[in-house]
Formats: structure tokens, sequence, C-alpha cells
């Protein structure tokens, strides 16, 4: 049982007991006791139901802005551990594993043209493996975020963000910021543009991205309305989490929906970056 489930519990028990025996003494003391006895019990049966269903109101609470960053902090934590996973270990062998075909299908006899055409075979899914595995570790963390930093990975990974064309214009020398708080940034672009194609379904999307001596600030644009509800439903989820980081970080963020597009604005304090 929860600390609150016992609150709640004790509380309840407690004005069953108060007000049980209040009852009990009311009925052999004088009148002005018994109406004291019976305000003092009214008093603790409204105090402690209060407290019941103040304590069952937070307990059926949606987590906060704050619970849902520290999440996905941890989720972007456990992504960066697979990636890293798959690149130095899956990547290393599957580049071992092509080498040696390589190696073994230049010593096979020229008369054995049916042995060739399956080591050739077995090169080339070795090589689909290998591209896979790339794709599966950039879209867990970036490989441009890795070794390059935050605008190389926004220009290089966003605009291959699904079916809508992305533009992105960043500045293109690279600022010196915390891993994790580049991360932070890419992951909210990344949410912010996932939502947008959600909603709108169709058309472009620009990103501009500029900074200043205290603040990193993004906005995304789409040139086509949201669809219908269904679709700005969808696009929910994404923008709440992305609102949610940048709260977290300390930034600003808001949308405005009009009827030739969707924009959003973040301003993120650089200070967190430190």
């Amino acid at each position: 049982m929860s600390v609150a489930s016992r609150a709640c519990a004790l509380g309840f028990s407690l004005a069953v007991a108060l007000g049980t025996l209040a009852l009990l003494w009311g009925l052999t003391l004088t009148a002005g006791a018994r109406w004291t006895l019976g305000v003092v019990s009214a008093a603790a049966w409204v105090a402690c139901a209060s407290l019941f269903l103040a304590l069952r109101s937070h307990q059926r609470q949606p987590p906060g802005d704050a619970l849902v960053a520290h999440l996905h902090d941890s989720f972007d934590q456990e992504r960066e551990r697979i990636a890293s996973e798959l690149h130095d270990d899956l990547g290393s062998t599957l580049i071992a594993a092509k080498m040696t075909v390589e190696l073994a299908g230049r010593e096979l006899p020229p008369q054995a043209p049916g042995l060739a055409a399956r080591f050739t075979s077995i090169q080339d899914a070795l090589r689909s493996a290998l591209a896979l595995e790339r794709r599966l570790a950039d879209q867990l963390y970036p490989s441009l975020l890795r070794h390059i930093g935050l605008f190389a990975a926004l220009r290089g990974h966003l605009t291959c963000a699904g079916e809508n064309p992305v533009t992105v214009t960043a500045p293109e020398r690279e600022r010196g910021l915390s891993r994790q708080f580049a991360l932070s940034v890419y992951r909210i672009a990344e949410a912010s543009v996932r939502g947008l194609q959600s909603a709108t379904r169709c058309g472009p999307i620009d990103v501009q991205v500029t900074e200043s001596s205290q603040w990193l600030e993004l906005r995304f644009a789409a040139s086509a309305p949201a669809v219908n509800f269904e679709s700005a439903v969808a696009a929910e989820p994404e923008l709440a989490v992305a609102a949610a980081r940048v709260h977290r970080m300390g930034g600003d963020w808001t949308r405005s929906n009009g009827a030739t597009g969707v924009e959003i604005w973040i301003r993120l304090p650089l200070t967190a970056s430190e």
C-alpha cells in the first residue's frame, strides 16, 4: 500500500472513531456537552473527508511536465547506450564478416560460378545489414550530433524526417554546448517536426535556428494548416513532449494555429547548457 493510501485509510478511520466516540458520549452528557462534541465530530469528519478526497485526487492526476521530461531524458540515455552497442559491437562484427567473405570470395576457383554467385549474395546481404545498423544507430543517437555538433545534426538528420520536405537553416559554426543540452534540443526539434507532420499531413516544414549570447531560438513553420481534428489530436503527444522538455530546461514554448499554417516558437536559455 502506498503512503498516500495509508494516509487516506488513517484519516478515514480517525473520522469514524471520533464520530462514534462523540455519539456515545453524547448519550450520557448534558445538552451543552453533546452540542460541543457534535461540532468537534462534524469538524473532524469534514477535515478527514477533505484530506481523503485531496489525496485521492492527487493520486489520479497525470504526471507533470517535469516527470514527463525526466522520463524522456532516461529514454535518451538508454537510446544512446543501445546506439553505442549497435555501432561498436554489431557494426564491428558485420564489418569483420563482410571482409572475411570478400577475402574468401577472391580465393574461389574460376570454374565454380555458382559458388561465386552465392558469395556475392552474402556480400550484398552484409552490406544491407550494415546500412540498416547505421540507420538504426542514427535514429537512436545521431552520429553527426555525436561527432560534430547540434547544428550539423539538425541540418543532416531533420531534413530526412518523414514524408514532408523539411528545410533547416542553422548556424554553420558549432557552439560549445554540453552533450545533454545538445541532445535535449535535438529531441525537442525532432518531436516538434513529427508533431507538425502529424498535424498537417502535407506541405513543407521550415526550421530556423538562431542564437544570441543568452538564448537559443528555434522556429518551426508548416505552410499547411491542420487537416482535421484527428490529425491535430495525433500531433498533441509529440508536441506535449517537446513542450515538457522546453519547460524543464527553463525555456519558452508557444504555438500559433492560423489559416495559412502552424508555427511553433521555442526559446531556450544557454545557461542550461553549462
